[in-house]
């Protein structure tokens, strides 16, 4: 999965997510490595390798788990009611952390899941909107939309 970030007008750079990657603050940007190649800047000249002034990163987040086209991950955990307004129920055969994440991409509520059995997880105080449940354990990752309809 390839996302496209552009600095300033003119200079454009690829970040490819790889399998697993997961960062949920923000990623970090330091010297650009050209790995053999040759950067060329607008005019066609060598471009700096160093980046300068580039705004924060914290809202650009890395989560491969929500690729669309990731059919592992789908069944980890199951969840219902989605829609819901109060409650959900999770159950996993993935123990582990799990987090509800915002539509910004930030984590609004963590709790732990114990294999195979079922947890009630209150919803009811997040905003009406689409939102992100992730489960992490050691070596997985999964992720489903679940709906906050009030």
């Amino acid at each position: 999965m390839n996302f496209l970030y552009k600095l300033k007008l003119l200079t454009v750079f690829r970040y490819t997510i790889e399998a697993g990657d997961v960062d949920l603050d923000g990623i970090g940007i330091g010297t650009l490595v050209a790995n053999g190649g040759t950067l060329l800047n607008a005019v066609l000249n060598s471009a700096s390798l160093t980046l300068n002034n580039v705004g924060s990163t914290i809202a650009v987040l890395v989560d491969s788990s929500l690729s669309i086209d990731s059919n592992e991950n789908r069944s980890k955990f199951s969840m219902y009611p989605n829609p819901s307004s109060e409650t959900v129920k999770i159950k996993s055969n993935l123990g582990g952390n799990f987090y509800v994440i915002n539509p910004l991409g930030q984590a609004v509520i963590a709790f732990k899941v114990n294999p195979n059995v079922e947890a009630k997880v209150y919803i009811g105080d997040l905003s009406e909107g689409v939102y992100f449940v992730k489960a992490i354990d050691n070596t997985n990752a999964s992720s489903k939309k679940l709906v906050v309809k009030k």
